[in-house]
């Protein structure tokens, strides 16, 4: 899940590490390191904090955040690279449940349980501030599941006698009350008058995190920034060794020629 971007085709860059490649080299890894670290503090702010959105997934334990970041490697110009995305090669050392969640948010997800019968979501009076569980349904007895559906008609006083006894039911039981959901299949665990579970058969998570789409418009200003950085190591370099002026070199008009940028799964 890692968006790589080769240096290729900037022909200012081409040209210096010709003219000097061991002492242009760090220099030239040093502008791809800013370049990573803007992209991807912008990255984050832009999508990987506040409320879940369209565009946006909150934080609740930081492990998707801490996932995302970006590595460089190569040292040549054939293969000197910087990786952006969530796990490895960008970031090592992530866990499969947070790779899982990454590629979900990435591409979007039709998520249905495999060891039981339902997937459960906490609501609000189950949720830390941060949006994490206080509670799971294995923390708690097995739920008492209360139909809604009754045969024949009610009478005023009959309906009126069925809520209190749900009530009573519902406050006074040393076990969880599940009652079907009114939205769709499912249930609402509610465990000492506070609702803490949905149970639902599936969940579909749509894709939230643009990655490549953003790369794609911040590409320019990389590009802008490996030419700065290319005229600066020059400068740098004929001053040391006093060959001002003996290499030419394109102008740092802006960016020509083609980089690569792909998605991989990984």
């Amino acid at each position: 899940m890692a968006l790589t971007v080769r240096i290729d085709g900037v022909p200012i860059v081409r040209a210096a590490l010709a003219a000097a490649p061991k002492a242009f080299a760090q220099t030239l890894r040093q502008g791809f390191r800013d370049i990573g670290q803007t992209f991807v503090n912008e990255f984050a702010t832009a999508h990987l904090r506040g409320q879940t959105g369209p565009e946006r997934v909150a934080v609740r334990t930081g492990g998707l955040r801490r996932a995302f970041g970006y590595r460089m490697s190569g040292t040549t110009l054939p293969d000197l690279a910087v990786h952006f995305g969530f796990g490895p090669p960008a970031v090592q050392n992530v866990s499969t449940g947070v790779l899982g969640q990454a590629r979900a948010h990435l591409f979007g997800a039709h998520i249905v349980p495999r060891r039981a019968k339902w997937l459960w979501i906490p609501l609000k009076a189950n949720r830390t501030r941060a949006g994490v569980a206080r509670l799971q349904p294995s923390d708690l007895p097995a739920p008492i599941f209360i139909s809604r559906t009754h045969h024949g008609p009610d009478t005023r006083a009959q309906g009126r006698a069925r809520r209190s006894d749900v009530r009573d039911l519902v406050r006074n039981s040393a076990r969880p009350v599940a009652f079907p959901r009114r939205a769709g299949p499912g249930w609402v665990i509610l465990w000492r008058e506070k609702a803490l579970f949905v149970l639902v058969p599936e969940v579909d998570i749509p894709a939230r995190l643009p990655l490549e789409r953003d790369w794609k418009r911040f590409e320019p200003r990389a590009r802008k920034r490996l030419d700065t950085a290319a005229h600066a190591a020059i400068l740098q370099i004929e001053k040391a060794t006093g060959s001002r002026g003996a290499t030419p070199l394109p102008p740092a008009a802006g960016p020509t020629g083609g980089g690569g940028a792909g998605e991989s799964d990984s």
